[in-house]
This record gives C-alpha cells, structure tokens and sequence, in this order.
C-alpha cells in the first residue's frame, strides 16, 4: 500500500512538473524563433495546449467512469485500441526492467509481451512508466499534448520560412487551422505515436526549409536526428524524408555561393551518414521490403507491399480489400487511386464505422479548404520555388507511401494526419492571401 501511496505520489508531482515545463518550452521557442506574432502565437499555443489537456483529461474520467473496453483498468482513457497495447506491454517492461531484467525487442515479444504486436514505442512507454511509475496513462496523454502544442509553432514557423518574415500574418491562419483541427486535437489526448512522429517530421521539414537558406551544421544535425529517431519509431515517415535528401542536396548545391568548398563538406557528411545508414532501420526496412539474397527483385517488393496492405484491409473500413499488386502495371496504375483515397476518404456516402463517421466532418472541412490550399501553393510556389518542392515532395511521397500500403480508413484517418497538417500551410497562406484581398 505505502509502494502504491509513493507510485501515485511521484506520478502526480511529474505531471505538473510536465505541465508547467511545456508552457515553459512554448514560451521560449515563441519568443526566441516568432517575436512578430509572440503574443498571438503563445496565445494560440496555450489555448491548444489547455485544450488538449482538457479534452483527455475528461475522457479519461468519462471512460473511467463509464468504460469502453473490457476490465476496469482498460477503460482508463484509452479510446483508440493501440494505446492500450502500447501502455500494458510499458508497464511490462518496467517491471522487468525493476527486476533487472533487460531483454531486447525479439526477446520481448516472444517471452514477456502481453501483446505480440511490439514496437519501440513500447519501449519509450516502458522507459515514462519506469521513470515516473505511472499507474495511468495521463503522463502519456500530457506528453502528446505537448508535442502537438509544440507543433503549432512549427507549423507556423514552416509558414515564415516557406513565403518570408513579411507574411507573418498568413503563417498565423495555419497556426489557427492546426491548433483546432479535430483529428490532430484528439490523437494527443491519447497514448499514439501520431504527435510525436508528426513532431518530428515537422523539425525535419523545418531543418530542410532553414538549411535552404543557410547552411549550418546545427541544422543538419536536427534533421538527421529528427530522421533516426523516426526511423525508430515509425519507418515509413523516416523513408519519406529520407526520399527527399537528393533533392534537397540538389537545391542546397544550385544555391550556394562557394560551390567547391560546399560540396567538398556536404559530401564528407552524405559519405558519414550512408555509413551511419548502412546499419540503420531505414536501410534494414528497404532491404528487406525489396530484396531478395542481398539483390533488387520488383516481385519481393510487389508481395510484400501487397502483404502489409491486405493485412489491414478488413472489416466495413476496408478498401479494395480484393486489390492486388500482380504485376508493376498494377502498382502504377493504383497509386493515383492511392492518393485520392488518401486525400479525400472517407466520401459521404461511405459511412460504415464509427472511425468513418469520425473522419466525415473533418475530410468535407478539408473539401471546404482545398481552393485555399490549392491557392497557397500557386503562391508559396511563386514566392520561394525551391522550399515549397522540398515540402510538396514529402507531401507526395508520404502520401504515395500510405496509399500502396493502407487498406483500411480507420487507420490511414489517424497516418495521413501528418499530410494535412502540412496542407494546412497551404491553406493558411491561401486564407491569408484571400482575406488580405477581401
């Protein structure tokens, strides 16, 4: 009883430490990279952030109260199935780790996992829940709170650095749209890896955007930083902004002044990072998903595109559930297909879940908005070519990437929000432009 008084003890004290902390980081980042917005923008930042924070906090209770899965301690927040998984095999590995036991991933998932389905997610999860002996998942819910506030102001300054300083006023029509956009609002008030992947893929676009124009070996290590540990956390989204270095380094090279002494540099670094890349997950998941004995082979990479999307396509939100990768043909023919469904579903007249009925109000808001974005990219595009490539690239390989290999809405409505929430750049600047005209 005195271990469990202690438990809740340091738990609850690490949560207002949490608390206030953010606000803190909100405000120096603000400050520090924003000054012309800084009291918009910390007024944008705190209301997403109590925002957040409420909303989880009162479906925590409302789920503790009432339940939603089965077992008392299962309904504690969790309204999206994998953060229970993520949260009971943390709390597994804590134990463990208190035992001082150490095991690695494989051995994790074959001996001790409550649930199969292992990830490194559980192992950060296990890694909050040993630091602070969480017995709830509100330490998580705080957490992702927090990335996603932080990512207002990321998306902002993605805003400033895509069209200039001077257009300060449209960056804060994205900020705006992100900080109340429902689907990004309610992937943080749970245990997902949505708010801090997306984080991550922010610092890299903005790492990119800075790098474009000004060389510095502080930006170059936060994107490579932001990109391993993706590649940690969730490989696809690392693949995508490591699909878009060649064309990056390709701008970085048309735009700088010294070009011997930049290439001699950059290749010294590319040389160090395809080292570092050799033995990395991302190089592991290409090679796995398109090799055969160490070897290129299309049909390996057809089967097993062909297995991860027929793995999810089930239930009333499968799509093209019969579709199959048979031949290359097949596969280019489908990725128009893919894109459109990643954009544009779920459409009204598809409503066959609660995760469809979801999604409906926010993909019509996205209908609403697309002569806005379509707009702001004509813009952005006229007003600084080379970064507005460099994040419509991600855009489209992201998108490309989700629509191969998503069957089912439900869960493309929760991958695809890091795609809308850098459309929303584009919408913003649309707006901006729009009511600057009206």
């Amino acid at each position: 009883m005195a271990g469990f008084i202690v438990s809740y003890r340091t738990e609850y004290l690490f949560i207002p430490i949490l608390f206030f902390g953010t606000i803190l980081i909100g405000f120096f980042l603000i400050h520090s990279s924003a000054p012309q917005s800084s009291n918009f923008l910390l007024s944008v930042f705190l209301t997403g952030y109590l925002l957040r924070i409420l909303l989880s906090l009162l479906l925590y209770f409302y789920s503790s109260q009432f339940g939603y899965f089965e077992g008392t301690f299962a309904s504690e927040g969790f309204f999206i199935g994998d953060g229970l998984t993520y949260f009971s095999n943390g709390r597994a590995l804590s134990e463990l780790w208190r035992a001082g036991i150490f095991p690695s991933i494989d051995a994790f998932r074959l001996y001790y996992a409550p649930c199969p389905a292992v990830s490194m997610y559980d192992f950060f999860n296990g890694f909050i829940i040993w630091l602070t002996s969480a017995k709830t998942p509100l330490v998580f819910f705080f957490l992702n709170s927090l990335f996603d506030s932080l990512s207002i102001v990321l998306i902002y300054l993605i805003t400033v650095r895509l069209i200039g300083e001077e257009f300060f006023k449209y960056a804060r029509y994205a900020a705006v749209l992100y900080c109340f956009w429902p689907s990004m609002i309610l992937w943080s008030t749970q245990n997902l890896k949505e708010p801090i992947c997306n984080f991550l893929v922010y610092v890299a676009i903005l790492s990119m955007l800075n790098l474009v124009k000004k060389f510095d070996i502080w930006r170059v290590f936060c994107l490579l930083s932001a990109t391993y540990i993706l590649s940690i956390l969730r490989l696809p989204m690392a693949v995508s902004v490591a699909a878009i270095f060649p064309l990056l380094y390709f701008v970085l090279i048309i735009k700088a002044h010294n070009k011997a002494f930049y290439l001699l540099a950059t290749a010294i670094l590319l040389a160090i990072f395809l080292l570092a890349l050799k033995e990395s997950p991302i190089f592991n998941f290409i090679k796995e998903l398109t090799s055969r004995g160490g070897r290129f082979d299309i049909s390996v990479l057809l089967k097993n595109l062909d297995t991860i999307r027929s793995a999810r396509a089930f239930g009333k939100t499968a799509v093209f559930s019969g579709f199959e990768y048979t031949d290359v043909t097949k596969l280019l023919f489908f990725i128009p297909i893919g894109i459109i469904i990643v954009f544009f579903m779920p459409f009204p007249w598809q409503l066959g879940s609660a995760m469809q009925i979801m999604a409906l109000p926010e993909t019509l808001v996205f209908y609403a908005l697309l002569p806005f974005t379509i707009g702001g990219f004509i813009y952005a595009l006229k007003k600084n070519k080379a970064k507005t490539v460099v994040i419509a690239s991600y855009i489209l390989v992201m998108a490309i990437i989700l629509g191969l290999s998503e069957g089912n809405v439900g869960t493309l409505f929760r991958h695809r929000s890091v795609i809308f929430a850098l459309c929303l750049v584009f919408a913003g600047i649309g707006l901006g432009k729009q009511m600057k005209l009206t």
